[in-house]
């Protein structure tokens, strides 16, 4: 798991990032909430805080009530 952690952190493509929100577990024990929005902001991709753990997907039924 670390190295693929790693590798992950270190995956640059041309510093190009093909998203325009990031949704963030404001409760998320794994990546911490400040550390993830910093990131997000410093790169002036819209966020949008979602009150979740970690693994968000049980508590949706579809796409369209997570968007």
């Amino acid at each position: 798991l670390k190295e693929e952690l790693i590798a992950i952190r270190d995956l640059k493509v041309n510093n190009f990032l093909p998203f325009d929100t990031a949704f963030l577990s404001t409760k998320d024990r794994i990546f911490p909430f400040k550390n993830m929005l910093n990131f997000w902001e410093e790169r002036n991709i819209k966020v949008k805080e979602i009150e979740n753990s970690h693994y968000i997907f049980d508590s949706y039924k579809n796409w369209s009530d997570f968007i």
